[in-house]
């Protein structure tokens, strides 16, 4: 697949806000001393939720483009079944 360079700069751009986004979590979870709680250090649980973050943009992104059909796929591949099961 080839990329043009508007795309790129804009994958670019979402991953360096990212970025920023993740640092300034650390920064929060750290001044508020949260990684006392679970024991685990403040740029685990920034790198987490930056993850669950990416992780509900997608998924809102598919419930946005979603089409009645997928949802039949979705659950078999979940299952771990194929279509002719």
């Amino acid at each position: 697949m080839k990329w043009s360079k508007a795309t790129l700069d804009e994958m670019i751009q979402r991953n360096r806000k990212l970025a920023d986004f993740e640092s300034a979590l650390r920064r929060l979870v750290n001044s508020e001393s949260l990684e006392q709680y679970c024991d685990i250090p403040d740029y685990v649980i920034a790198s987490y939720l930056r993850a669950a973050f990416e992780n509900l943009c997608i998924a809102a992104e598919f419930k946005v483009n979603w089409k009645p059909e997928d949802v039949g796929a979705i659950v078999r591949d979940m299952r771990g079944e194929s279509e002719c099961s």
